[in-house]
């Protein structure tokens, strides 16, 4: 089977840049031949991302488009899977353009919605371009129960449920041995730090926990580079996905207050690392850790989270998440068991 993803690569690192990459270093994309059509953002708008650079956006499109052209021309594609973040600046009307270049070939088209549809398609413009893209697509995959109900609600179509995943790597022995300390001394964050990840409740939560250690991962923000910080949170900047991995395997609680999320994967990671987790209940992230494997806050409420953080000082409570968490993120989220459903999808 020839599939032509068009999706992202780092850089920039992104939710979709990252299912990318790990799609293609899976074992189980062995098993077809893949051609990429890719769509990183380029030149400012890879570094400055919130930045509008109309100009640059639709030169980008048109030179996407020109490459799908010739892939599609010179190659018998048989199923093109089009990743969709909806982001604002008009990306849906950029993706249907994708989906209408395919179309034009007759090739099968799945669309993948990697966001929380219902948060993102929020104008008159996005839910018009919204409901053709969905119309003309021969699947479509979204990341949540939130996603799938609006998808039905504004399309009428059924949408199919498809986590993200992560590799192998973080099932070995080694990630199964962590040892819990009595008490909570260490939480960790991964991700933007960014008012919209709720790292503002963190620096918050911070100064009420004087005594236990705050670490931040990820690219940060102007706002966040020149805001006083307490003493106990340590901002330590992008680093690899390794390091990411063993400051898990180091820490005691991922704290996680996000505004909004589609299928995030820090939390699939901590999951995976045997780390409880303390969350706001957007996206996948009810559906992720149920009733079992953290604790939901409200959006922006500090007091929620320090109570949370009381809770978990309790070692039993967090041995019973941490344990579920690991069953969780194996039997639902190794690479090879999520990449079998989608080729389930490619086959129908």
């Amino acid at each position: 089977m020839n599939v032509l993803l068009i999706s992202p690569l780092p850089p920039p690192a992104g939710g979709m840049a990252t299912w990318t990459q790990k799609y293609l270093e899976s074992n189980k994309s062995a098993d077809i031949r893949i051609f990429l059509v890719n769509t990183a953002l380029t030149g400012k708008r890879a570094n400055r991302i919130k930045k509008r650079y109309y100009f640059h956006e639709v030169k980008r499109a048109r030179v996407i488009l020109s490459r799908l052209n010739k892939m599609l021309s010179r190659n018998r594609i048989d199923v093109v899977h089009l990743n969709c973040a909806v982001g604002r600046f008009g990306s849906i009307v950029k993706d249907y353009l994708f989906a209408l270049t395919v179309k034009k070939y007759k090739v099968r088209l799945i669309t993948h919605f990697h966001c929380d549809v219902s948060d993102m398609v929020d104008s008159k413009t996005d839910r018009f371009f919204f409901r053709r893209l969905v119309d003309i697509s021969d699947a479509v995959l979204t990341m949540n129960g939130n996603s799938r109900k609006f998808t039905y609600s504004v399309c009428g179509k059924v949408s199919i449920d498809m986590p993200n995943f992560i590799s192998d790597e973080y099932f070995d022995s080694e990630t199964f041995e962590k040892k819990l300390p009595d008490t909570v001394g260490s939480v960790l964050f991964a991700g933007h730090v960014k008012t919209a990840k709720g790292c503002d409740v963190i620096y918050k939560t911070a100064e009420l926990f004087p005594e236990i250690r705050f670490n931040l991962l990820g690219h940060i923000s102007d706002e966040f580079r020149k805001m006083s910080k307490p003493d106990n949170l340590l901002l330590l900047g992008e680093v690899t996905g390794e390091r990411v991995k063993n400051e898990m395997l180091k820490a005691d609680v991922l704290l996680f207050p996000t505004h909004t999320e589609g299928f995030p994967y820090v939390v699939i990671e901590a999951m995976a690392c045997g780390m409880p987790i303390i969350s706001t209940p957007v996206g996948a992230i009810p559906d992720m850790l149920e009733n079992n494997g953290g604790i939901l806050v409200p959006v922006g409420d500090v007091s929620a989270v320090a109570e949370a953080i009381s809770a978990l000082q309790n070692k039993d409570l967090r041995e019973k998440m941490a344990c579920w968490n690991r069953q969780k993120a194996r039997s639902c989220y190794a690479a090879d068991k999520v990449m079998d459903r989608l080729f389930v999808v490619y086959n129908g």
